[in-house]
């Protein structure tokens, strides 16, 4: 029995990953543990900062459009930035979906393995949602070399 966390061959064979097919109470606190403390958690919290930073700014957009009505100088400008900002929040939002949508499959597997089912995953339904996952790591540079320019 590999100790906990080994690295061993996955799926096609042609790469490694921790050993999440093997159901030992080892392997499954370990598979466990790494998906809460290195998955779950960390979603939460890129979840729960996201939604604080669009309260902010749709508080501050409401303030800036109460400003335009008014008539106050500078409006124009502040308009300008909330646009930036909005996209910038947009933007943020795309990768984190992307984040979310690469690694959920892979997730998905190793949890299947988890709860003792890793009979019913093929060696394609092992590698496939690994080359996702893996491939997540592209996402970001494409992302921002499309949507702002002094990248390009």
């Amino acid at each position: 029995c590999p100790p906990t966390g080994a690295y061993v061959p996955e799926g096609l064979m042609t790469s490694c990953s921790w050993d999440y097919m093997t159901f030992t109470p080892s392997v499954r606190s370990y598979t466990m543990l790494l998906f809460t403390f290195v998955f779950f958690i960390p979603l939460f919290i890129i979840i729960f900062c996201y939604c604080g930073i669009f309260r902010a700014i749709q508080h501050t957009t409401r303030a800036v459009t109460k400003i335009n009505c008014e008539g106050k100088r500078n409006s124009a400008k502040k308009f300008h930035k909330m646009r930036s900002e909005w996209k910038m929040a947009k933007i943020a939002l795309i990768v984190i979906l992307l984040f979310v949508i690469s690694w959920a499959p892979y997730s998905c597997a190793a949890l299947t393995a988890f709860a003792g089912y890793a009979d019913m995953l093929t060696p394609y339904m092992n590698s496939v949602p690994a080359v996702i996952a893996k491939a997540s790591a592209i996402h970001n540079p494409i992302i921002y070399a499309i949507t702002h320019p002094k990248y390009r």
